[in-house]
């Protein structure tokens, strides 16, 4: 049924970019190139309408196989309808990971020093300065002061760490709710 739409739906449009292209030439409403690529669009989209059906005549067989094994799959999730809430509680469990991932990061992206310097805009330099600043937040000669988070390489390793947590237990969310559905 919608196999056969979607080559209805080809043939309906190279009939109506061929007769919008027709009506385009004999108007002269657009350049006569811009009339004959939509008059051959047609062709194309002909061409396309006959492929799809041979692709679809070959491959009867297979979508007969594919439309089986929905129908197989649709009898174990009527003898378990439970089985359908499984993947809210996935989505549950990784948002309460997600949150506590969350906190860890953010105090691992707080736990740098911060670094205080100067950048003149003039002379595009830049140097260090003290930790204390102007109420204005200006350095001497009109430059702007300009903070800095500088992380340990213990730090760095942590947060590199900390996304391989987050991906491995992602993943591990994922797999566990494919064993739990392929096992039920």
């Amino acid at each position: 049924s919608m196999v056969f739409a979607i080559d209805a739906g080809l043939v309906a449009a190279g009939y109506w970019t061929k007769g919008v292209s027709l009506k385009w030439a004999a108007s002269g409403v657009r350049t006569g190139n811009e009339a004959a690529a939509l008059f051959y669009t047609h062709y194309a989209l002909f061409g396309l309408a006959g492929l799809w059906l041979i692709i679809i005549l070959f491959l009867r067989k297979r979508i007969v196989l594919a439309i089986s094994c929905v129908r197989e799959a649709a009898k174990a999730i009527s003898s378990m309808p439970v089985i359908t809430v499984f993947p809210v509680v996935q989505v549950l469990g990784l948002v309460a990971f997600s949150v506590v991932w969350g906190v860890y990061m953010a105090f691992l992206a707080s736990s740098g020093e911060v670094v205080a310097s100067c950048l003149c805009p003039e002379t595009n330099a830049t140097f260090s300065v003290a930790a204390k600043e102007s109420v204005d937040g200006m350095c001497d000669d009109g430059c702007i002061v300009h903070k800095d988070l500088v992380y340990s390489q213990n730090t760095k390793y942590a947060g590199f760490y900390l996304l391989f947590v987050w991906f491995w237990t992602s993943q591990f969310i994922v797999a566990f709710g494919q064993i739990v559905v392929a096992l039920s």
